[in-house]
């Protein structure tokens, strides 16, 4: 990444932490997209050999802290997306974003569907809707990010 490297992914996968524990009203929260996968996803497709399956299962502790969900249980569900997203990159990086959209579409439903399983697994109650609204609006967030991610990824145009 061009916003200097690390810094800058970092810094993206911060702002994605912040926006997950930033409170919203609850008409709005119901529909919060997954914005720690979504930018984990797009960082591990477009540098492979900085983010994988390791950085997803620390933050997906960090999620499970934040979230007081069950230790492991963000961890378990990040971690097996972002495998299957490192093992489907060769075909995703061929297609334009909003044909990735479209193709993560299952993988978000999958990991959405393991955190309900998840919570069903260790009692804890909760509206389904505030599992399957979030595949939606996360897969409404991919082309944006994509489009703000790759801007910033950019070599900047030096002036002679």
């Amino acid at each position: 990444m061009a916003v200097t490297g690390w810094i800058g992914s970092c810094l993206a996968l911060l702002l994605a932490l912040i926006f997950t524990a930033m409170p919203l009203p609850e008409s709005m929260a119901i529909a919060r997209p997954a914005m720690v996968p979504l930018v984990l996803s797009w960082l591990c497709l477009n540098t492979p050999h900085r983010f994988g399956v390791g950085w997803a299962f620390a933050l997906g502790l960090v999620l499970d802290v934040t979230h007081s969900t069950s230790l492991g249980q963000h961890a378990l569900a990040l971690t097996l997306l972002i495998y299957l997203i490192s093992k489907l990159r060769p075909t995703l990086m061929l297609l334009p974003a909003w044909q990735q959209s479209i193709l993560l579409i299952p993988l978000w439903l999958g990991y959405q569907g393991l955190l309900l399983w998840l919570d069903g697994y260790v009692q804890q109650s909760i509206d389904p809707l505030w599992r399957w609204l979030p595949v939606i609006s996360t897969s409404l967030c991919w082309l944006p990010l994509c489009a703000l991610l790759t801007a910033s990824d950019r070599p900047q145009q030096q002036s002679v």
